[in-house]
């Protein structure tokens, strides 16, 4: 497994008073700064009518909050347990786009000096089309960057990486052609 020693499995539920999705676990591969590329953690996949969502060429736009500094952010592009590609954000400190391929992980550009606010309600918009991968937090771009290849068409869905004070409040996809 990829998770660190002693890491819970991810704990989501939903909480109806405030309409959110909340992971209250703080499931954990690797260290929480952006030094380390290997960012195992908890993920809650969409799947439509028990269906997964196949997109390749998309905008997500997801309102969060969080409890805690650490990693919040989306995983996509996942076609097996093993590959998949993430964006990881954790309070005044980055975003990371990231890959995980098999038993290697790696980091897709470089990592912004950027962060949400704990305690705060954001708007993250992650937009992946072709070779492009743009990040923006409350309406400013954070991040941009491009891949040697195309993000593959798989599955996407909400990503906590040492957060057990995770909200998701809303969230929207656009399929782009």
């Amino acid at each position: 497994t990829d998770l660190d020693a002693g890491s819970p499995a991810g704990v989501w539920s939903f909480d109806g008073a405030s309409r959110a999705l909340v992971q209250t676990a703080t499931t954990q591969g690797g260290a929480l700064g952006a030094d380390d590329p290997r960012k195992a953690g908890s993920m809650l996949l969409s799947r439509v009518g028990g269906a997964p969502l196949a997109l390749a060429r998309f905008i997500a736009v997801v309102e969060f909050e969080s409890a805690t500094a650490q990693g919040v952010g989306l995983v996509f592009g996942r076609t097996g347990a093993d590959r998949w590609h993430f964006l990881a954000s954790q309070a005044n400190g980055y975003h990371m786009f990231g890959r995980k391929a098999g038993p290697a992980w790696s980091v897709i550009g470089t990592p912004a000096s950027a962060g949400f606010s704990v305690g705060r309600r954001h708007t993250l918009a992650l937009t992946a089309f072709d070779h492009t991968l743009r990040v923006a937090l409350d309406g400013v771009q954070t991040l941009e960057v491009h891949t040697d290849e195309p993000v593959p068409a798989g599955e996407i869905g909400f990503f906590t990486h040492g957060n057990n004070g995770a909200r998701f409040h809303r969230v929207r996809l656009l399929e782009l052609v």
